[in-house]
């Protein structure tokens, strides 16, 4: 808080002075005036030292700098007057708050304080809810002194080791991030440089997933060509919800007299040494399978009436009904199918049945692609009605005309012989 010292005006020097004052101040200045000689002032007067002269010279130079201070207008002396005023009342304020607070401080230890606190006060607070107490200073133990300052320095000590901990675990994981992350790399660029389309998952900023599917293929089907990486704990990465770890595929049986004969090729197993692409891979021909299989279920409801059979689990197409020869489709898991092939040359019919239906799948994609890219028909209130594709169809007139060759080429051999 600033302090203000308070000084008289400087009155204007009065000349005019009657004898009874220039004694008094004489009497003040020099003392009684036995002890004032003539040769005691001629000695002031030659060493030029005159106190009278001195404190003359003194108050005018003072006056004369403290009348530059007074104020000169009105308006100044009114400015002068309100802050001088304002730093009043900010003391005073203090100073009752102080007194408040003594006031409450020692009502509950001294009899009679709560009565210099102020009626505010007693209103907001009430009377001896604040207190004191007087503590003995406690005598200096320098063994315990000693006790805490090796507790405060073991602390300390703690403390930078668990922080050189941290910082070591810190650097392992980012160590082991990396690895990771380098080991994620490793895998999924061969991927995209083989040609597969390696995009970001929608909605997600950093999964990343790979396109296998077909454009062309059904609703059902288009929705499940996607899948996302994801890395296991060995650090592989795998595709997301376990697409092309146990993939599907058609296989082609060829059943003479109730017994199976020969089957067409099946891939090979997916293990834990599979790469990624031959994941990819296998889920991309398992989903091309499943939709051979759904759109030859679909057909063959539509053709009993020639002879094929659509049962659960299989479809069964008649090829020679004078030896009892039947063609069996089946969408069988890779891990529980097995080669049942006794005669190579009906394996060797199988394999081409199923390349054939494969091919006249893709065929199918291939009309669909061209009715897509031809301009749009003017709209209509009628739907668009999904085509049953010709597959069945088309394998009963190759079998058929299979065993036409095979009888004719018979023929021509006994004829010969």
């Amino acid at each position: 808080m600033s302090t203000f010292t308070f000084r008289p005006w400087a009155r204007q020097a009065d000349n005019s002075q009657s004898l009874k004052d220039v004694l008094a101040q004489a009497g003040v200045e020099r003392g009684p005036f036995r002890l004032i000689t003539e040769a005691s002032l001629r000695a002031e007067i030659e060493e030029g030292d005159s106190p009278i002269s001195s404190s003359a010279s003194e108050d005018t130079e003072q006056d004369d700098g403290e009348s530059d201070g007074k104020p000169a207008t009105v308006a100044e002396l009114i400015q002068a007057r309100t802050e001088l005023l304002d730093h009043v009342q900010v003391a005073h304020n203090d100073a009752l708050m102080a007194l408040d607070f003594i006031s409450w401080l020692s009502s509950r230890n001294i009899v009679g304080a709560e009565h210099s606190m102020s009626p505010a006060l007693k209103d907001q607070v009430p009377v001896k809810t604040l207190g004191f107490d007087l503590w003995e200073r406690m005598p200096v133990d320098k063994a315990r002194e000693a006790q805490d300052n090796n507790i405060a320095e073991n602390t300390r000590v703690e403390g930078l080791q668990n922080v050189a901990d941290g910082l070591l675990a810190a650097a392992q994981r980012l160590q082991q991030n990396v690895r990771e992350e380098t080991s994620y790399w490793q895998q999924v660029l061969p991927v995209s440089e083989k040609g597969w389309n390696v995009c970001r998952l929608p909605g997600t900023r950093h999964q990343l997933g790979v396109t296998f599917g077909f454009s062309e293929s059904l609703l059902a089907f288009s929705r499940k060509g996607f899948a996302a990486f994801v890395v296991g704990k060995d650090g592989n990465v795998t595709l997301a919800k376990g697409v092309g770890s146990k993939p599907k595929a058609l296989r082609v049986s060829i059943v003479k007299n109730q017994e199976t004969v020969a089957t067409s090729r099946m891939p090979s197993k997916v293990d834990d040494e599979t790469t990624l692409e031959d994941r990819i891979r296998h889920a991309r021909d398992s989903l091309f399978d499943e939709e051979l299989y759904h759109e030859l279920m679909r057909e063959g409801q539509t053709v009993y009436s020639l002879g094929v059979r659509v049962l659960s689990r299989r479809i069964i197409l008649p090829a020679d009904p004078d030896t009892k020869t039947e063609v069996k489709f089946e969408l069988l898991p890779v891990d529980e199918a097995f080669d049942e092939t006794t005669s190579i040359e009906d394996a060797a019919m199988a394999q081409g049945i199923a390349t054939c239906a494969r091919l006249l799948l893709s065929q199918a994609h291939r009309k669909r692609l061209y009715k897509r890219s031809q301009p749009a028909k003017p709209k209509s209130a009628e739907k668009a009605e999904t085509l049953t594709l010709i597959i069945i169809q088309s394998l009963l007139a190759l079998v058929k005309q299979i065993n036409w060759f095979g009888q004719s080429s018979k023929e021509q051999i006994h004829m010969t012989e």
